[in-house]
């Protein structure tokens, strides 16, 4: 600012602009992405600017790489007039004898990252840039910059399922764990969709998702059988083998219904199931089970060791009359009723006379039939 005076005028005013020649550098560095999968190639771009009117002499450009990419993957381009001065790994150098004033070099620089050790929900790296010269500076803060990127496990590749355990009883819940890794054997990402499916009962969540490389379902089935239960991620599907056996007997049941009405001391056939809780046949239940009628007069009165698969076949004989009838099968607290069933008087067999008139005075004669 220039200040002039005289005699004559007033105070004038003028601004003067002044150039000073200086170095100032300042670096700038970018990934190409900020979330990057195990094995794949990450691009880092470095920016020096000589934002000042002096020549920078000597200017060098230290960028030291994540210890996460593969040191055999590294290539590397610049701006004409620079060179990698000196490699230490993870350390590069680069260096270029002048940076004229406003103007300013670039650096690319790409790496593959390794296969392995990734975690599930990712691990963040960075990579640091530092840029100097011989010439004095005023400010020092821009020389240096700092960027981030965060590596993660690849794709899903393998699915492991398991079951705990492998067999029980119909009824009960069984523990499915689906184990997901990429194809280097990290666990898979955090939140890969599993869905889940079997092929008897069902298993709850259909659809559910990764932590640390697991997801997990319960299996339930109320039928017996072999269950095969999948989980499939990402196109990729594993099966395992879950076996649901009948459970304990529970109750009887006559199958099919006795037929009504029936006849006193005309045999007829029965059959007898016993089932578990959830009205399977009990295939290994061979224990004699007590029968009853409301006549007390059926036979026979249990059922013996007579059965087959949980079934009971037999002839059944009652000698009283009655309506409304019902046999009921009982070994313990397992017990069973037929349905409701008349049971007829037979055809007669023999007839009584009892003369209740007055005897006919001596001589005479009475008919009684």
């Amino acid at each position: 600012q220039v200040t002039m005076s005289s005699a004559e005028t007033t105070t004038l005013m003028a601004d003067e602009t002044v150039t000073v020649h200086a170095v100032e550098l300042d670096v700038d560095k970018t990934a190409s992405a900020v979330i990057m999968k195990a094995n794949e190639f990450i691009t880092y771009t470095i920016t020096v600017m000589n934002s000042g009117h002096a020549v920078a002499d000597q200017v060098r450009i230290t960028d030291t790489l994540p210890a996460e990419l593969e040191p055999g993957t590294i290539i590397s381009s610049t701006s004409p007039g620079v060179f990698l001065d000196s490699v230490t790994p993870p350390t590069y150098v680069w260096a270029s004898p002048v940076l004229t004033g406003l103007s300013q070099l670039d650096i690319t620089i790409s790496g593959r990252l390794n296969t392995s050790p990734w975690s599930a929900g990712g691990d963040v790296f960075s990579n640091t840039v530092q840029v100097g010269s011989n010439n004095a500076e005023v400010d020092m803060a821009n020389n240096y910059e700092a960027v981030q990127a965060t590596g993660r496990p690849g794709d899903p590749y393998t699915v492991t399922l398991t079951a705990v355990p492998t067999e029980t009883t119909v009824g009960n819940t069984v523990l499915v764990t689906a184990t997901v890794a990429d194809q280097w054997g990290n666990p898979a990402y955090n939140d890969e969709i599993v869905e889940f499916d079997s092929t008897l009962g069902t298993i709850l969540p259909i659809f559910t998702t990764t932590l640390s490389g697991v997801a997990t379902g319960i299996a339930y089935s109320p039928l017996p059988g072999v269950a095969t239960i999948s989980g499939t991620v990402g196109g990729i599907d594993a099966t395992t083998l879950v076996t649901f056996t009948t459970g304990a007997p529970h109750h009887f049941v006559f199958t099919p219904t006795i037929p009504s009405p029936q006849t006193v001391g005309v045999p007829f056939s029965a059959t007898i199931q016993a089932m578990d809780e959830y009205g399977n046949v009990v295939p290994t239940y061979t224990t004699s089970a007590n029968l009853v009628d409301v006549t007390g007069t059926m036979l026979p009165t249990n059922t013996g060791i007579g059965w087959s698969g949980g079934v009971w076949s037999g002839t059944i004989i009652i000698t009283g009359a009655m309506r409304n009838n019902v046999i009921t099968a009982t070994d313990g607290a397992i017990s069973g009723s037929s349905n409701l069933f008349d049971v007829l008087p037979g055809e007669p067999d023999s007839a009584t006379l009892l003369v209740t008139s007055p005897m006919s005075p001596c001589g005479a004669t009475s008919v009684h039939t």
